[in-house]
């Protein structure tokens, strides 16, 4: 700024003065040898009357996180300022929204000034955590879902390849049309085609065994709808039946069905059931929450020779879908219920 001195300015000229002001704020007024004229009231510090936000402070690298820089009505501005892991991230903000692409701890700072000094509200802090890599699909006896290689067109498949540990692959079996590959999945057509495995399967189950499935059901049926099936004698099965969701397995003299829910036609789900040959229980998972649980079972080293995905009264979408076997006296590779949650995320 110039400094323009101005001599010879009598003191009376100033003498009617009672305040005066810069930039909306009380000033004070000296002369020239910095005797002091006028006494500006000092400029109160600004108070946060809202705190800064990050909204979900903890997140996956991904994730959308809204940060706010809080309210304070005395301040003449408020800055924030994104560090993660000592590096600046301010400028990854876009209109408030920060999608963090590296996992560490952050914290988010703001500042409010005026004439009067800065104030800084309390850090907000928070951490990204990497992507959760999953269940090692690997280890499964059947894995399939929309990204599995498959043969024929996406119009039209013929057989499906088997991402598990098992060293076999499905193929289309049944009259009508053939499942179409599409970006959610497998879909099936009723009266179509369907896909099973070799019926020489030979997995090791004497520790027992789970399937969990999600599908998508676009069609009502008057018959049995099979989503998945683990045969011979239902070892294990997934189907709708009078519009109503019904899980089955098999306890060795015959199967035994539970019916669940109505089937939401048109949406997304998530079903799966477990036979522990160790524990004598049989898990269930439909559209509520909890598990259901059926104990003391008699069932003793049930096994199964072929899987059914879909069938010939199924209409609709085979998202992903998991099998797993363990013998009796090892670990499960992966959980029913690390499956379940993998599924509902999506």
């Amino acid at each position: 700024m110039t400094v323009t001195i101005l001599s010879n300015v009598s003191r009376r000229l100033l003498e009617s003065l009672t305040a005066v002001y810069y930039g909306g704020y009380p000033a004070s007024l000296m002369d020239a040898d910095g005797n002091l004229m006028l006494r500006g009231d000092p400029v109160a510090l600004p108070v946060f009357t809202a705190n800064p936000m990050a909204a979900p402070p903890d997140a996956q690298i991904g994730d959308n996180i809204a940060l706010t820089l809080g309210s304070a009505p005395q301040a003449v501005s408020l800055s924030g300022v994104l560090l993660q892991e000592g590096i600046d991230r301010t400028h990854e903000i876009v209109d408030g929204i920060w999608t963090p692409m590296t996992a560490g701890s952050y914290t988010w700072s703001v500042t409010a000034t005026n004439p009067g000094g800065s104030v800084s509200a309390p850090v907000v802090p928070g951490r990204i955590a990497a992507l959760d890599a999953g269940p090692d699909y690997a280890r499964a006896l059947l894995r399939i879902s929309p990204r599995t290689a498959f043969t024929g067109a996406e119009s039209a498949i013929t057989g499906l390849a088997n991402d598990g540990n098992g060293d076999w692959s499905l193929t289309t079996t049944g009259s009508g049309a053939e499942p179409q590959m599409q970006a959610e999945g497998i879909a099936m057509t009723a009266g179509g085609r369907f896909l099973t495995s070799p019926a020489s399967l030979t997995p090791e189950t004497t520790g027992g065994f789970f399937a969990v499935l999600r599908v998508t059901v676009d069609q009502d049926s008057t018959s049995p709808a099979i989503f998945l099936e683990a045969t011979p004698a239902t070892a294990l099965a997934m189907r709708l039946f009078g519009g109503n969701i019904q899980l089955g397995f098999n306890r060795g003299a015959a199967a035994r069905w539970e019916t669940f829910e109505p089937v939401p036609f048109g949406t997304e789900i998530v079903l799966g059931i477990e036979v522990d040959d160790v524990a004598k229980t049989v898990r269930m998972k439909t559209l509520a929450g909890a598990l259901t649980v059926f104990a003391d079972q008699t069932f003793e080293d049930r096994t199964f020779t072929t899987l059914r995905i879909g069938s010939a009264n199924f209409g609709g979408v085979i998202h992903e879908a998991v099998v797993v076997t363990r013998a009796e006296d090892e670990d499960w590779p992966i959980t029913f219920e690390e499956v379940i949650a993998d599924f509902q995320r999506g």
